[in-house]
Formats: C-alpha cells, structure tokens, sequence
C-alpha cells in the first residue's frame, strides 16, 4: 500500500514531540564544555535530522535517506565518543570535574530528540526504501545508546557512577515519552507492514532500555 504523504505530521505527534524536546533538552548536563569528539558529531546529528524532516515533508526522499544516512554515522560517532570519555579523568588538572557526564548526557539528549522527531515521520509514508532507513536510524540509536549506558552502569556504584547518578535521575522520563509516542503510532497512525514491525521493535528496546535505567536511578530525586 502506499499513502499519500501529508504535508503536515498530525498534530497529536507534533504536540508530544514538543512537549518532550523542550522538557528533555532543557536539561542542563552541567554547563561544562564538551570535548570536541561529542560535540562535533552532535551538531552534525542535529543538522542532518532537520534536513531529513525537511526532505521527507517536500517529498524529496532519495534525499531523506542520504541525510538518514548521515544521522546514523553521527549518532553513532556521537555515541561511540561519550562512551570513550567515561571514566578519565578531568582534562584540566585543577578540575575535579571529569569529561563522563557531560559527554553522556548530552548524547542521550540527542538520541532521544532523534527517537521523537523520527517517529511521527512514519505516519502515511509509503515508502519501503524510506521506511527502511528509518528503521535503520531508530535500530542505531537504540543500540548505541544502550551500550553507553551500560558502560556508565557497569561503573562502581559506589564510586564513578556516582557522578551519573542525579543527571541519571533527571532524565528518566525520556523513556516512557518515548514509548507513549511510538504507543500512539502504533495505534493511530497510517503504517505498513515494515513500519509497523520497525515501530514495534522499537518500542520493545525503549521499554526494555527505561526499566534497565529504572532500575539503578529510578530512587533519584
């Protein structure tokens, strides 16, 4: 089957979407400067999800998947780095502030604004090539951002991982907003059968990724 691609995503999404970007991405990771191996990706992140909503939204969508294609190797740059800095110590000698957190927290910042603005795209899209790299892009940010996690996890708890542990607490709520989102789609929105199974699977890891974090920071304040 294949929809006709509506100029504007229903309104229900653009309402969820922004009610938890402007909730989630006003977290602040702690004002320190990141290193540029996370910044550099994020911003490339950033840049490339905007052109991809553009794309699809004036039916451009070879150019959707070429901008897809970027967001991927981005969010997994962007991941990849953060990971990286977990655990060494601060770059500045007189700092008692090392690179982890900041770093960490602001990748999962861009990985869950990749998770809301993605989702409402697969509304009446008919497309088995777009579809697909959407699926793609949900299936890298899930996992990379569960890897980064379990690193921070496998910290001592009573020791490294306690740098984690407020901005940890803060940022629970992703979880379930990204999960109701993907709930909402799955109910009401126009799907194929490859974004219908796409949506599910990653609903699924949401769902799985938020009682992992639940499990160790949901008693934060």
């Amino acid at each position: 089957m294949d929809f006709a691609r509506r100029e504007n995503p229903p309104k229900r999404y653009v309402v969820a979407t922004l009610i938890s970007v402007v909730a989630w991405l006003s977290f602040a990771s702690s004002g320190l400067a990141l290193p540029s191996s996370v910044a550099t990706p994020i911003q490339r992140a950033k840049a490339a999800l905007a052109k991809t909503e553009d794309h699809l939204a004036h039916h451009r969508y070879a150019k959707a998947q070429g901008s897809l294609f970027v967001l991927r190797r981005n969010i997994a740059r962007a991941n990849n780095a953060a990971k990286g800095q977990i655990g060494l110590p601060p770059a500045d000698p007189e700092s008692d502030d090392p690179p982890g957190p900041p770093s960490v927290f602001a990748a999962l910042k861009l990985d869950h604004r990749v998770m809301m603005h993605l989702v409402p795209l697969y509304d009446a899209l008919g497309r088995l090539d777009v579809v697909s790299s959407l699926n793609a892009t949900l299936q890298r940010t899930n996992g990379r951002r569960d890897a980064m996690l379990d690193a921070v996890i496998a910290l001592p708890a009573e020791g490294d991982r306690g740098d984690y542990d407020d901005g940890m607490a803060d940022m629970l709520g992703m979880y379930p907003a990204e999960g109701e989102l993907i709930s909402g789609a799955l109910t009401t929105a126009e799907l194929i059968d490859s974004a219908r199974t796409g949506l599910t699977e990653a609903l699924e890891r949401v769902q799985a990724t938020g009682e992992k974090v639940d499990a160790v920071w949901g008693g934060g304040e």
